[in-house]
This record gives C-alpha cells, sequence and structure tokens, in this order.
C-alpha cells in the first residue's frame, strides 16, 4: 500500500507517460493494473480476514527478499505479454510504495502516539484519505474493481507465476490455485467496499466492533473519510523526518512526492537496473 485506488490511478498516470513503443508492451490492461496492487494483492485474498487468506505472504514480500523476489519476476515476465503487462504494473507499485510508506508510517505512528489508535488502522484510514484525495483531485469516480477485473487465462498464468516465486524465492510451496484465487478476489472484494453505502459502512463498523478487532476493514473504505485532512499533504512544506533513513528530512508536498515516484518508476520500467532496488517495499534498505 498505498491503498488500490491511488496505486491504478498513479499506474495510470505512469502509462500514459511510457514511451510508445513499451506502452504498446502492456498488451493486457487489467494484467497491468493488477499487477499494480504489487504484493497487496493477497490482502484481497479471502477478505484479508478470512480462513485462507494470503495477506501475511503479502506482508512478508514487502520486506522480505525483494531485490529477490523483483528480479524473478523480472526475469519470468519477459517472454509474455500479459505477464511483461503486470510486471510492468508491479513496478509502479514498488516505485510508489517505496518512496511513499516511510511517510504514512510516520503519520500512522504519530496518530498512534496522539490518540491510541492501533497503527495498522490508521495506516489503513490515511491511505483511504489519500485514495479520496486522488479522486477528487482528477475528477473521477471509485472504479478500481473495473481496472483489476483480470480474465480466468491471465489469473491461472500470473497464480502459476506466483508458485514458481515462492518456491524459489522464499522455499515455500503455495499452489498456484491459491494465487490464481486472489486475483480475483482483488475485484470482487474492491467492489464490496466500494463506497457510497452510509448502511453498509456502519454495519462493517458494527461487526468490527462485536468481533473486537481494529476497525481495519471500514479504514480502507472511502466511506466518511475527508481528503482535506490528509496528513501527508504538507502544503506549507514542513521539513519531516524520513523513517528508516536517520537525520533526512522532506519538505515536499503530496503532489511533488508523487511526481518523484512516478520518475522513479518510469526509469524503473524504460532502464531496468537492479542496483535501483535498494529499498523493500516498506522504503527501508533491501535486504
Amino acid at each position: 500500500m498505498p491503498a488500490a485506488t491511488t496505486h491504478t490511478e498513479f499506474a495510470r498516470k505512469v502509462y500514459n507517460s511510457l514511451p510508445f513503443s513499451i506502452q504498446q508492451e502492456i498488451t493486457d490492461p487489467h494484467a497491468y493494473f493488477l499487477g499494480s496492487q504489487g504484493p497487496d494483492y493477497m490482502f484481497f485474498s479471502r477478505a484479508y480476514v478470512l480462513p485462507g487468506s494470503l495477506s501475511k505472504y503479502g506482508n512478508m514480500m514487502h520486506h522480505t527478499k525483494v531485490r529477490e523476489a523483483i528480479l524473478y519476476l523480472h526475469t519470468h515476465c519477459a517472454s509474455s505479454g500479459v505477464l511483461k503487462s503486470y510486471f510492468y504494473g508491479f513496478m509502479t507499485h514498488y516505485a510508489l510504495d517505496s518512496k511513499m510508506h516511510p511517510h504514512i508510517n510516520r503519520e500512522a505512528k504519530k496518530i498512534h502516539d496522539t490518540v491510541g489508535t492501533f497503527e495498522g488502522e490508521a495506516h489503513f484510514r490515511i491511505e483511504a484519505e489519500l485514495d479520496a484525495w486522488v479522486l477528487q483531485k482528477e475528477k473521477k469516480s471509485y472504479r478500481v474493481f473495473k481496472d483489476v477485473k483480470v480474465s480466468d487465462s491471465a489469473a491461472e498464468a500470473i497464480g502459476t507465476l506466483y508458485e514458481g516465486l515462492f518456491h524459489t524465492v522464499y522455499g515455500m510451496e503455495i499452489p498456484a490455485k491459491r494465487f490464481e484465487d486472489s486475483c480475483h478476489d482483488v475485484s470482487t472484494f474492491t467492489k464490496m467496499i466500494a463506497p457510497g453505502s452510509s448502511a453498509k459502512y456502519h454495519t462493517v463498523i458494527r461487526l468490527e466492533t462485536l468481533a473486537k478487532q481494529p476497525h481495519m476493514i471500514s479504514a480502507m473504505m472511502l466511506d466518511e473519510k475527508d481528503p482535506s485532512v490528509l496528513p501527508l499533504l504538507n502544503p506549507n512544506h514542513e521539513a519531516r523526518e524520513v523513517p528508516g533513513q536517520p537525520g533526512v528530512t522532506d519538505s515536499r508536498d503530496l503532489p511533488e512526492q508523487l511526481e518523484d515516484a512516478k520518475q522513479f518508476a518510469l526509469k524503473l520500467i524504460t532502464k531496468f537496473d537492479p542496483e535501483d532496488l535498494n529499498y523493500d517495499f516498506i522504503g527501508e534498505p533491501a535486504d
């Protein structure tokens, strides 16, 4: 994360800035947009909270053997139009996450330390506010569930890809079918949590409360999220610390940070170089 809508809209901006020759290589736009979800696509597996969810593996991919995993994808996606489309989308995810996650984590910790909100819940809420800000800025409606709706054949190819990745990189045996199903879960779940129903939103909150769980799913939902209070905006260009990078501060506002991430994504796609994979998806030094 950032969340699903921010990633698809960011990937769209990257695509529009790519050389035409590389745009032509993206033969499956739905696979490209699913790729833009990166390892997050596993968070949507089994609605995140149900038994059998792949969410723990998605979390692991964010910070473990990141360079090795990306190199595996780079090699094994090269000869397939669907998988190359997916890989290019995946690189937009890596670029945005590695650039923005430190700032989201900083603000989530600040909220936790100030009002006691569970840090993961605060993280998801900030990301939902970012989604709302992106949609407002671009004058668009919520449509991520349409963008990431891949075909059965694409889901099968991506499932097989991840089965091989987890076997080779992580030494884990996870059936391809579980990854394949997760591809479809992204579209299903993002449609389920689509904004616009106050009753649905407050029902989710009540269920989370009854289960004595942090409000993680309701925090993801865009209902009642005010983009004007998004702590990432930084319109006054205050110098803020960058977690994981001692002594480093960043005074850029949000649009400037997003532009920097876009330029990084363009470099990763047009001039892929393993030497650029210095950070994990959290924005900390890669192992």
